[in-house]
């Protein structure tokens, strides 16, 4: 046996994103994200959130908007956001150390038409 110290491997958490257009407002990207409320309390000292488009001909506007914190703070709770290729899902970990909600913005596009549409969810980390 070793005495290697095992590492815990972090939670991973999903965040769907929906993106959809209507006929009664055929230029609207509606775009709805699940859960809207991330509550991250009794999850453990470190979480990974992948937040995926779900919406096939959609997908995250930029690596600089997709993602969008809103608030003083995300920083020091977050690492860098990464986006994979085809710009359809990004991930980020999180210390969930704070006790802080974290608003923060997803910015789609419909690819064929270059409409864009936005929500704003909020990640809650547990007090520590």
């Amino acid at each position: 046996m070793s005495n290697e110290a095992i590492v815990p491997i972090p939670p991973t958490l999903t965040v769907t994103i929906a993106a959809y257009m209507t006929e009664e407002a055929p230029n609207v990207v509606v775009t709805r994200v699940e859960p809207e409320f991330l509550n991250l309390t009794g999850i453990g000292d470190s979480v990974n959130v992948l937040f995926q488009v779900a919406t096939s001909g959609y997908a995250f506007r930029d690596k600089l908007s997709g993602i969008q914190p809103l608030s003083n703070g995300w920083d020091a709770s977050f690492t860098t956001i990464q986006y994979s290729d085809d710009m359809r899902t990004a991930t980020v970990s999180n210390v969930n150390q704070s006790g802080l909600a974290y608003p923060y913005l997803v910015n789609v596009i419909h690819l064929a038409s270059g409409l864009t549409g936005s929500v704003d969810p909020v990640i809650q980390n547990e007090n520590r």
